[in-house]
């Protein structure tokens, strides 16, 4: 990633500032630190190192944002998550003596 002037460096924040929200709520700064450092579906966004601070560019963004749209389609889970099935048979088996002992 070069610098240009028709593509300044944004920093972490003004990088998630710069990018619609999602079901109303501003993208956090953390999300933004999180795709460079750990990515997503194997893409990281790409980041350099100014001043000591983390910096990319709106291209960068969208290179992002374009490579994990290329990797299919993302699904975001709402709700609770799944439990074990191990977790849910103990549960049925409380319930179920619970239910003997009659509370």
């Amino acid at each position: 990633m070069l610098f240009d002037p028709a593509d300044p460096p944004l920093t972490l924040a003004e990088a998630a500032a710069a990018l619609p929200r999602l079901n109303g709520r501003k993208l956090h700064m953390a999300t933004v630190w999180r795709w460079a450092r750990v990515g997503v579906r194997g893409v990281r966004l790409e980041v350099r190192l100014v001043g000591g601070r983390m910096v990319t560019t709106r291209g960068a963004l969208e290179a992002f944002t374009m490579a994990v749209a290329d990797q299919g389609i993302v699904t975001a889970h709402r709700g609770r998550p799944p439990r074990p099935r191990r977790a849910a048979s103990a549960l049925e088996r409380a319930d179920a003596e619970a239910a003997r002992e009659g509370l």
